[in-house]
C-alpha cells in the first residue's frame, strides 16, 4: 500500500540542517521530526498485522499524525514564511507531511471527504513549497474524482499540470505531474462531458508541446512527446499519434529509439489491426536493433502479427528460438510458446499444439499463460462437440488453477488472478453458481486488487446476460459505481445502469 508516496523530489524537504538561527525554532523542528517518525512507525506496524486496521487502530494512528500537525501554528501568510527561520520552515514542511499523509490514510479508508479537506489544509498552508504543492494537488484531484465529482477534479488536475511547468527538472521528470493534463481531460468525459474532454485535451497538447519546446535534448522532453502521442490515442488518432512518435527521433544517432519503435510497431498491431504496417515495422526494429534488451518483444511482436495474416508456419518459426532461451522480459518465453501452440492447433496439429500447451502448464507454473493454456484445451474439445473431452479437460483445468487460488498459502495477488482465471473455468465450463460463489469472495475480500475491483461488474455481466436476472444486475452494477468511482469507464458503466432502470 502507498501510504506515504509523497514522491521521491519531498524527502528533500526533511534533509536536517543544523546552525540554525533560532534554538528555539531548531528545538521545535527536532521535536516534530521525533514526532513524524514515532507516528511513522506505528503506521508500519499496525499495517504489518493488519491489511484493514480496526477503528480503533486507524484512530489511534490518525492521532499520532495530527498531534504533530497541532505541534505548529500554521503561517498566517506568505509575508510570515519569507521572515521565518529556516527551521521553522522545515518545521511548517514537517506539518504538512503530516496532513498529506492523515489524507492518504483517509483516502485509503474510503473517507474521500475527510482525505480532501486534509489534502486542501496542506495545500492552502502558506509555507507550502511549490514541489510539495503540486505533489499533494494530484492527492486531492484523486479523492475529488473517488467522490464522483468530477468538474472539480479535472480543474484540480489542469492546476497541477501547469503549476508543473514552474518546477520542472529537465533530467527527471515527474510523470504524475505529467500525467494530469490528460487526467483534467478524462475527468470531464467521466462527467459526460465530451466537448470539454476534447478541449482540455487540446490544453494538455499544448502543455506538451511546450514542455517539448523549452527543454530540448532532455528526459523530460521525451517524457511530454510520449504523453503528448498518447492524447491522441486516447482520441483514436493512431495516425497522429505514429507521426509523433517517429519525430521524437535520438538526438546522437537521428535514429528513433527502440523502446518509441516497438511501440509503434505495437499501435500498428494493436490498435490499427494495419498488420502489414506492423509486420514492416516489427522488421525495422530487428533489423536496426537486433541485439536490444527488448528485441525479443519485436520478435514475439512480428509472430503475432504473422499469426492474424494466417502464416502460422511463418509465425512459429518466428518465434521458434525465443520460446527456447530466458529474456529481459520474463513473460516473453511463455508468450511465445502460446503462440506456437495456436499455430499448430490453427494448422491442424492438435496434437502437438496440445502437448505444447500441457508443456506451458508444467514449465510456467502458476503464469497466466499456462492458465490459459489449460482453458484453452477444455474449449478446443467444446467446439469440436467433444463433451466429455470437455467436462474433462475443464475439471483438470479448475484442479490446476485451483492449487494457486488460495490467498491464505500463495502470494495474495497471484492467488486473486488465479482467483480471475477460475472464474473464467467455471463460466465456460456452465457451472454458474461456482463462478459467482468465487466471484463474491473476490468482491468481499480483495477489493483493493484489479480482480477484486472488476468481480462486482462481472458479477453484474453474468446476472444479465447469462442468467437473465436484471435486478441482481442493477446490484452489482450499483456495487461497482460505488466502489469505482474513478474507474476509466465509469461513465459507460453509469449509463448502461440507467438504460437498465428503463
Amino acid at each position: 500500500m502507498k501510504r506515504f508516496a509523497i514522491m521521491t523530489l519531498m524527502a528533500t524537504i526533511l534533509a536536517i540542517g543544523f546552525g540554525c538561527e533560532k534554538k528555539t525554532d531548531l528545538a521545535l523542528r527536532y521535536e516534530m521530526e521525533k514526532a513524524l517518525a514515532k507516528a511513522d512507525r506505528l503506521s508500519d506496524k499496525i499495517y504489518s498485522q493488519n491489511k484493514r486496521p480496526s477503528d480503533a487502530e486507524f484512530s489511534e494512528i490518525i492521532e499520532n499524525y495530527q498531534t504533530v500537525v497541532k505541534m505548529i501554528k500554521q503561517a498566517s501568510n506568505v509575508s510570515e514564511v519569507e521572515k521565518a527561520s529556516a527551521d521553522k520552515r522545515q518545521a511548517w514542511a514537517i506539518a504538512d507531511l503530516a496532513r498529506t499523509r492523515i489524507g492518504i490514510m483517509y483516502s485509503d479508508r474510503g473517507l474521500y471527504d475527510k482525505a480532501f479537506e486534509s489534502f486542501k489544509s496542506a495545500v492552502d498552508d502558506p509555507a507550502i513549497s511549490k514541489i510539495q504543492k503540486n505533489a499533494v494537488q494530484n492527492y486531492m484531484a484523486s479523492a475529488k474524482e473517488k467522490l464522483r465529482q468530477y468538474p472539480e477534479a479535472a480543474s484540480i488536475y489542469y492546476d497541477e499540470g501547469k503549476g508543473y511547468l514552474d518546477i520542472i527538472v529537465a533530467q527527471n521528470p515527474n510523470m504524475d505531474a505529467l500525467a494530469a493534463p490528460i487526467k483534467a481531460a478524462q475527468a470531464w468525459l467521466k462527467a459526460g462531458d465530451k466537448i470539454k474532454f476534447d478541449a482540455y485535451m487540446d490544453s494538455a497538447r499544448a502543455i506538451y508541446r511546450d514542455i517539448a519546446a523549452k527543454y530540448p535534448k532532455s528526459p523530460v522532453k521525451n517524457a511530454a512527446v510520449g504523453k503528448l502521442a498518447a492524447t491522441y490515442m486516447l482520441q483514436d488518432n493512431y495516425r497522429q499519434a505514429i507521426d509523433i512518435l517517429r519525430e521524437a527521433k535520438d538526438d546522437s544517432t537521428n535514429q528513433i529509439p527502440p523502446d518509441v519503435l516497438l511501440m509503434i510497431a505495437d499501435i500498428h498491431l494493436k490498435n490499427q489491426k494495419d498488420y502489414q504496417s506492423a509486420e514492416k515495422t516489427y522488421r525495422e526494429f530487428i533489423r536496426m536493433y537486433p541485439n536490444e534488451r527488448i528485441t525479443p518483444s519485436a520478435y514475439l511482436g512480428l509472430g503475432l502479427t504473422l499469426f492474424e495474416m494466417g502464416k502460422y508456419q511463418q509465425a512459429r518459426e518466428t518465434v521458434k528460438n525465443i520460446a527456447e532461451k530466458a529474456a529481459a522480459q520474463k513473460t516473453v518465453p511463455i508468450d511465445a510458446n502460446y503462440l506456437i501452440a495456436l499455430c499448430l492447433e490453427k494448422e491442424g496439429k492438435w496434437e502437438q499444439a496440445l502437448g505444447r500447451f500441457n508443456l506451458i502448464q508444467a514449465s510456467f507454473p502458476g503464469s497466466e499463460k499456462a492458465f490459459e493454456a489449460a482453458l484453452y484445451i477444455g474449449n478446443y474439445y467444446k467446439t469440436k462437440g467433444e463433451q466429455k473431452l470437455a467436462d474433462e479437460s475443464f475439471r483438470r483445468a479448475e484442479e490446476y488453477i485451483s492449487k494457486y487460488a488460495n490467498p491464505e498459502t500463495s502470494n495474495e495477488v497471484m492467488a486473486c488472478k488465479a482467483m480471475g482465471y477460475l472464474v473464467r473455468c467455471y463460466t465456460e465450463a456452465g457451472n454458474l453458481p461456482k463462478a459467482i460463489e468465487v466471484l463474491t469472495e473476490l468482491h468481499e475480500k480483495h477489493r483493493g486488487l484489479p480482480e477484486g475491483k472488476l468481480a462486482s461488474l462481472r458479477l453484474a455481466d453474468l446476472y444479465e446476460n447469462a442468467l437473465h436476472d436484471n435486478a441482481k444486475a442493477a446490484f452489482w452494477l450499483d456495487a461497482f459505481i460505488q466502489d469505482n468511482p474513478d474507474a476509466d469507464n465509469i461513465a459507460e458503466v453509469i449509463s448502461h445502469r440507467k438504460a437498465l432502470a428503463q
